[in-house]
């Protein structure tokens, strides 16, 4: 029914895009949102033509995830007295529609019990190494830190860089993963869930380890973001280490911890703020402050915290008063104990 108003010249095109939301599983509707001023449309398309901001609404039916929205640019016109669609690219730039993993071209995805990957057309047998993957980190994600982890994780590993990338462009940075959040159509609702999208890049490298860091990232999505990026990527890194840990390489971990305690923690007045992760050490202090949080008071209370903060610590008295409560510890008493470490 759809294509039946798609202009032939795009008809291909968005044949392509309904078999991969197809694939996906997903329930759709459209929303028009906003008409767009569009001079090169009116140029190419004729008077009669109109630009809309359109909310494209969906649900991803295996994902048991609420609904979650992106914005469209579809363009219109009139020919032979019928309203035919003939542009979808128009808004590309402007709003930065364009970049779901249905709108590169043809898809493949692989599903497990609570497990979906996205991947190119010809990618099917990482998807099914992916997924594979997945089910097992996800296990050990929830074994570590029960409750709070997306039911339904969806890995989106393409070719692509700019798959799921927004406007504007954020800063890039060197993790393997990043967490896309679903939004929530409902005006200031938090994310529905996340997309966890791997760099094209790390692919091939992309192990359990990566992605036990990526998860614990993920389990923050939908509790908020307001959790101290110390506190965040230190659960990332610990996690990850964990796996390390038990794929046999303790020794490799202990070492580092080593060495960070002797060319770090001898100096260290504070903890990073959330600018200040284009160093290695950000990293490397937030892994070994959570760390050493979770020796002295337990893993239990250090990750109620963390799901605390998240959810209220939108500002910095709030992130004090929280971190008092639920550690015992101030950022000056964990950095004096953390000073206690260096070698």
């Amino acid at each position: 029914m759809f294509l039946a108003d798609v202009a032939p010249e795009l008809r291909d095109e968005q044949r392509v895009l309904f078999q991969n939301l197809r694939a996906v599983g997903m329930v759709v509707t459209y929303r028009r949102a906003e008409p767009w001023t569009d001079r090169p449309a009116l140029r190419k398309f004729g008077l009669a033509t109109g630009t809309f901001r359109v909310s494209m609404r969906y649900q991803i039916t295996d994902a048991r995830l609420a609904q979650t929205a992106t914005d469209v640019g579809y363009t219109y016109t009139v020919r032979e007295n019928r309203l035919w669609l003939v542009a979808d690219d128009h808004l590309d730039r402007a709003i930065g529609s364009g970049r779901q993993p249905w709108d590169y071209g043809k898809i493949a995805v692989v599903k497990r019990k609570n497990i979906l990957v996205i991947v190119n057309q010809g990618g099917e047998l990482l998807a099914q190494n992916l997924a594979d993957q997945t089910v097992r980190t996800a296990k050990a994600v929830r074994k570590l830190w029960k409750g709070h982890l997306q039911v339904v994780p969806v890995v989106v590993a393409m070719r692509e860089p700019d798959v799921l990338t927004e406007l504007p462009q954020m800063i890039p940075d060197d993790e393997p993963a990043r967490i896309q959040a679903m939004p929530n159509p409902a005006a200031n609702s938090q994310p529905v869930g996340g997309y966890l999208v791997i760099r094209p890049a790390a692919l091939r490298t992309f192990d359990s380890a990566k992605e036990t860091h990526a998860l614990v990232h993920l389990l923050a999505v939908r509790l908020g973001d307001s959790a101290p990026r110390w506190l965040a990527e230190g659960m990332a890194r610990y996690a990850e280490n964990q796996q390390l840990v038990a794929a046999g390489r303790g020794p490799e971990i202990a070492e580092a911890r080593t060495e960070i305690n002797k060319r770090v923690l001898g100096d260290l007045t504070r903890l990073p703020a959330d600018d200040e992760f284009s160093a290695t050490d950000s990293y490397d202090i937030s892994w070994v402050a959570v760390e050493h949080l979770i020796k002295q008071i337990g893993f239990k209370p250090v990750t109620e915290y963390y799901v605390q903060v998240a959810r209220r610590g939108y500002n910095q008295f709030a992130q004090e008063r929280l971190m008092k409560e639920y550690t015992g510890f101030t950022e000056a008493t964990l950095v004096e104990s953390l000073r206690s470490l260096a070698g």
